[in-house]
């Protein structure tokens, strides 16, 4: 019986382990694949670049452009810079996903552009979060959801209900979306599940509802 039960506990002790270094490789994996992305960018010239064209767009009068690059700009620093912590403030990750959608937004028509639904609510100071938890979701949304030949109705929803932070989207689907997904058009998606186990386990829901129509998002993560 002694010999069973030493021989049970080695076992469970390993297998904690061995899960644990699992848990570790697939985290350096993805600090790997986040840190090849920004070394394709030289930052210095990006930043230089992009303030010459603001300059320019300034001294031209197209304020439109001028807001595009400064929005732009914001987004690359923070992706550069700013996410490297574990943890960022709340209200930064949400002025992000702002800028974000907003770009997106511009870069619409206004018909539509009208038919984008994002609301946000929350006190978001004082609360903290993994930086870029929620943006593959809200990538999704635009990359997919976005039709020239029929309406779009996108919703983007983002709340803070302490202490859940919830992200709610939803978008038609293409009759031919499934057709046309590339190799890796769900490396994303991938990826953010596999942030959420590792950043938040047993402290996060994900629930994704998928029909021929369309595609349903609900998150939920205690960030308290």
């Amino acid at each position: 019986i002694l010999l069973s039960l030493s021989l049970g506990y080695g076992l469970t002790r390993q297998g904690i382990k061995n899960e644990r270094i699992q848990q570790q490789l697939v985290k350096d994996k993805l600090a790997t694949e986040l840190k090849y992305l920004k070394a394709q960018i030289n930052p210095h010239f990006l930043f230089n670049t992009l303030n010459m064209a603001y300059a320019t767009a300034t001294k031209s009068n197209d304020i439109t452009t001028a807001d595009i690059i400064e929005k732009l700009s914001g987004l690359m620093r923070y992706v550069l810079y700013e996410s490297n912590e574990d943890k960022v403030l709340l209200e930064k990750e949400i002025q992000y996903i702002d800028n974000s959608v907003n770009l997106q937004l511009q870069r619409l028509s206004a018909e539509l552009a009208g038919q984008v639904n994002y609301q946000v609510n929350g006190d978001w100071q004082n609360h903290k979060v993994a930086p870029l938890i929620l943006i593959p979701f809200i990538e999704n949304v635009f990359k997919h959801g976005i039709f020239l030949s029929k309406k779009s109705e996108i919703s983007i929803s983002i709340a803070l209900k302490s202490p859940l932070l919830i992200l709610e989207t939803k978008n038609l689907k293409s009759n031919h979306f499934r057709a046309a997904a590339n190799p890796n058009s769900g490396i994303g998606l991938r990826n953010a599940r596999e942030r959420l186990q590792l950043l938040y386990p047993d402290q996060h829901k994900l629930e994704i509802n998928e029909t021929d129509s369309t595609f349903q998002v609900r998150l939920e993560i205690q960030i308290n």
